[in-house]
């Protein structure tokens, strides 16, 4: 059975930020996104790239009823005390709940809330090592994209990436 991601806004940006969002679709999995994720992804690039990846049915597009939506702002106001989670946060999560999918995300406020539910949850580190592993990257080309990808987001974890640029390393040298 193939595994179906839901990604949240900002793997989308690493990715395309490193020209990898194509091979998102290469991997041997359903990636979905939500309507709210969508609307998010509003610079012209971003925009056209995912409109290309719909049209092409690599990317589906998880929209909500009225009711949903609803739900999907109550859980915004009961969380936002504690995770400060944004509307479209509560969307991935709502929707990753409602359907088994797994979540893509670079937020750890998001990953831990999701987690808690027993959702499982990834980011952009798990996403590279799918595509070391399907061999759609080598490992030097890994540790170059993750490179770029640091310079790009500061926020990711350095000892993480450490971790896995030695292990690509390791691989390269063999």
């Amino acid at each position: 059975m193939k595994k179906i991601v839901l990604n949240d806004t900002n793997i989308i940006i690493d990715l395309m930020s490193v020209n990898l969002f194509d091979s998102l679709f290469r991997l041997p999995w359903e990636v979905h996104i939500t309507d709210m994720v969508k609307e998010e992804l509003t610079h012209e690039r971003q925009h056209t790239l995912v409109e290309k990846a719909i049209g092409r049915r690599c990317l589906l597009v998880d929209s909500f009823t009225g009711e949903e939506i609803g739900e999907i702002h109550e859980r915004h106001e009961q969380i936002s005390q504690r995770a400060n989670l944004s509307v479209c946060d509560c969307s991935v999560w709502y929707a990753s709940e409602k359907h088994g999918y797994t979540v893509l995300t670079g937020d750890k406020k998001l990953r831990k809330v999701v987690e808690e539910c027993g959702i499982e949850a990834h980011g952009i580190l798990y996403v590279i090592q799918a595509m070391v592993d399907e061999q759609l990257i080598s490992p030097s080309e890994a540790i170059s994209m993750l490179k770029r990808l640091q310079a790009f987001n500061q926020r990711l974890p350095k000892n993480d990436i450490d971790t896995y640029v030695n292990k690509w390393k390791s691989l390269i040298e063999l």
